[in-house]
């Protein structure tokens, strides 16, 4: 199976500030799509020839220079905006697709003009997912599909806007589409996509859209143990509130457990739920018999799956026990570069849990750990 990239470019002020979530849902539902966001000045700070609405023309254009500009292979692109869209023939469009003349690439456009407000229920980040998984399928195809005849189709033309919600539910092609598009797509991608268009569809005809659109992201959220000494409480509860704030779920004793609970098994359970161990190292820290047992707990609990799930956080000048000195720290003892680090903290900390998630767990990764706090 040959992975299919696309990638999704902002055009002005980002109009999904879930976006990285949306990619997250997709990438991590499925694996024959692999979507990715790209930055690019020039796009971004994009103004247009009107205040209110771009043309079709004029943002291919700029997505053509963007290609242009960055060179290498990028087969497919799609620019996201928050204006009105008009093409050559229909204004107040919802999305656009083009071919490249005399190549098997695309480009495409999709707005989200209007549509919190004619989808109030629906989150707006689950309509930009419906959005890229429909591109991703007609890039492979090529233009086209789209048909006028209604059918209760993903790929039916949606004059009104609101139909777009009817497509949605749906969540499913039309058996005319379907024999067209088995043909363009392989079996991991046909099923990629159906499974997609389910969770879509499910969340549509949901009772509350939302709450359930936040539990399938929440399933996607890293949760991050905090092992530390009692000594660096100040420094780690700032490290675990930057990281909360960038998405992360995070186990800290003193959120997690209070009076009067069983400390071990708090600390069994958080440490047998969480997907990442991170260690704070101090001279207080490394000197600590519970830090020890808590990240060393970590490590046997790893071993099962051949994944390195202890991350050190270097708070102070310190000797490093060997068990983590192979390990890459992330380095907090500059507080000019805090914000650099937690950055690089949090993208570590996305890599390594989607890496784990797509290991099977073993007998042995699910052994109960061992451990305390300092």
């Amino acid at each position: 199976m040959a992975t299919v990239t696309v990638e999704i470019v902002t055009v002005g002020p980002t109009p999904v500030a879930e976006l990285s979530q949306v990619i997250d849902f997709l990438n991590h539902r499925q694996d024959a799509f692999r979507y990715a966001v790209i930055s690019d000045s020039a796009v971004a700070d994009f103004a247009g020839n009107a205040a209110e609405s771009f043309t079709t023309d004029e943002l291919y254009g700029l997505l053509y220079a963007l290609k242009q500009r960055r060179r290498g292979y990028h087969p497919f692109l799609v620019a996201l905006v928050d204006r009105r869209l008009d093409g050559k023939v229909y204004g107040n469009l919802f999305g656009s697709l083009r071919q490249e003349v005399d190549s098997p690439h695309a480009m495409a456009i999709a707005t989200l003009y209007q549509i919190p407000v004619l989808l109030p229920n629906i989150p707006p980040a689950l309509y930009i997912a419906f959005e890229l998984l429909s591109f991703s399928i007609r890039f492979l195809y090529g233009e086209g599909l789209i048909h006028d005849e209604r059918r209760g189709c993903v790929f039916d033309r949606k004059v009104n806007k609101l139909e777009i919600f009817d497509a949605m539910r749906n969540g499913r092609l039309c058996p005319s589409c379907e024999g067209i598009v088995s043909k363009a797509l392989d079996v991991d991608q046909g099923i990629a996509a159906e499974r997609l268009f389910e969770v879509i569809s499910e969340v549509c005809r949901s009772d509350n859209p939302s709450r359930l659109w936040d539990k399938h992201i929440v399933a996607l959220l890293p949760k991050v143990f905090l092992c530390h000494s009692s000594s660096d409480r100040t420094a780690v509860h700032r490290i675990a509130k930057s990281l909360v704030d960038k998405g992360c779920r995070v186990w800290l004793d003193a959120w997690e457990i209070r009076i009067g609970d069983n400390i071990v098994a708090k600390i069994n359970d958080g440490l047998a739920s969480s997907d990442l161990l991170a260690v704070a190292l101090s001279r207080e820290a490394i000197n600590s018999e519970w830090v020890m047992n808590e990240w060393t707990a970590k490590f046997i609990m790893a071993a099962g799956t051949q994944n390195v799930t202890v991350l050190p956080l270097l708070l102070e000048d310190c000797t490093i026990p060997p068990l983590l000195r192979p390990l890459r720290y992330a380095d907090f003892r500059s507080p000019n570069e805090y914000d650099d680090t937690v950055t690089n903290l949090f993208e570590a900390i996305r890599h390594l849990h989607f890496k784990i998630k797509a290991t099977p767990p073993t007998e042995h990764s699910r052994d109960t750990a061992k451990g305390g706090i300092a």
